[in-house]
């Protein structure tokens, strides 16, 4: 099949995504990745040379009347037998589902967190609110539950976590990682990169990957390390300073807090591979229900045990390769903390397990292996 991937914004983290369903199934089919440049930007840094992306200028995609017309371009250039909707929203499941009425294509929604979460979440006069200042401009959030009820004409809905599959339906693909490149460092890489960092012998290094955004919860990380009471505990957030990281990095523990800024995606083995373990506590908020961060598999494959928080479906992906404790309980984090500083043999083994399930379920060839056969059934209907 010739295949479109048509992610809703070139130089959105959504690319990240999409490029990874784009080079399983390019082992198969021809792929190509589209998006709209909607601030002259071009590819998002992190993604730039990991796929042959077709770039096209929307400047204007985000307000009506030019909507129409700038979504032209973007039909034009999604070409091919079917077409795989990034994220439910105007610009990727509406204008996919426009093509498959002009041409016939199959199309394919593919869905990594509940957008319409957004709203559903505001209280009534919020969504007032939201709908008054913009109702001209279609790729804002007011009109993302509009098209999630578009979503039972697409010929298949491909989801990355169960939550979202109960809501719409379809199958769910986990994300898979490159177990080559994502492996356990020799000693000797580990402690080079933690010298580069100004991390000292002995620190018990924690790492987030990723955005820290508020619903990510990564304050409680620093609270229970707070109250684990160990000097060596220290946090590596590997992923770029948003305001929100900065907030806790001028706070009482940001002395703690050691931070990459955003790093190119070919070089994330590296850094994360610095630490001892991986930490993802999220929030039990609709929007992080719905969602299972990439970032909990790359831990996994470089051997970090996991400590999660229990929500989405991280207990059943990290069972065995770690701990999950009760969402927003920094309290039980820190026992944890304290458990684990006493538990080395534990940790190494909870490492070593992560890094065989990952091999086994959530490789890229296993992610790989469930898309191919997703497809194969489309193509055959």
């Amino acid at each position: 099949m010739e295949i479109s991937f048509l992610v809703p914004n070139i130089g959105g983290p959504s690319l990240g995504f999409a490029t990874a369903y784009a080079r399983a199934l390019a082992e198969r089919h021809a792929v190509r990745v589209i998006g709209p440049d909607l601030w002259g930007g071009g590819v998002m840094p992190m993604y730039r040379g990991c796929f042959d992306y077709t770039v096209v200028p929307a400047p204007r995609l985000y307000r009506f009347p030019d909507f129409f017309w700038q979504s032209e371009r973007l039909s034009r250039a999604a070409t091919g037998d079917a077409i795989f909707a990034v994220k439910a929203v105007p610009q990727t499941v509406w204008l996919a589902l426009r093509e498959k009425r002009r041409r016939g294509c199959k199309v394919v929604a593919c869905l990594d967190e509940w957008d319409g979460a957004l709203m559903a979440r505001r209280s009534p006069s919020e969504r007032r609110a939201q709908w008054r200042r913009h109702w001209l401009h279609p790729t804002e959030e007011n009109y993302y539950p509009w098209v999630e009820r578009l979503l039972p004409k697409v010929d298949l809905v491909v989801s990355s976590s169960r939550f979202l599959q109960r809501k719409f339906g379809g199958v769910v693909v986990r994300m898979g990682v490159d177990t080559d490149r994502f492996r356990p460092p020799a000693p000797a890489e580990k402690q080079a990169v933690r010298t580069e960092l100004g991390l000292e012998a002995g620190q018990r290094v924690i790492v987030f990957g990723g955005v820290v955004r508020p619903h990510k919860g990564v304050e409680l990380i620093l609270e229970a390390m707070a109250q684990a009471g160990d000097s060596r505990l220290r946090l590596l957030v590997v992923g770029p300073v948003t305001d929100t990281l900065s907030q806790l990095m001028n706070g009482s523990m940001g002395k703690h807090v050691v931070a990459t800024g955003a790093k190119p995606a070919v070089e994330m083995p590296r850094w994360l591979g610095a630490g001892d373990m991986a930490v993802l506590p999220m929030s039990d908020d609709l929007l992080s229900q719905s969602q299972v961060p990439c970032k909990v598999y790359e831990a996994m494959a470089v051997g970090l045990p996991v400590l999660a928080g229990e929500v989405s479906d991280l207990p059943e992906i990290v069972a065995g390769a770690g701990e999950v404790f009760p969402v927003g309980d920094a309290a039980a984090l820190a026992g944890i903390l304290r458990r684990w500083g006493m538990e080395p043999e534990k940790m190494a083994a909870y490492g070593s397990e992560a890094r065989r399930r990952c091999l086994e379920r959530f490789s890229f060839a296993a992610m790989s292996r469930d898309l191919l056969a997703a497809v194969d059934g489309l193509a055959a209907s």
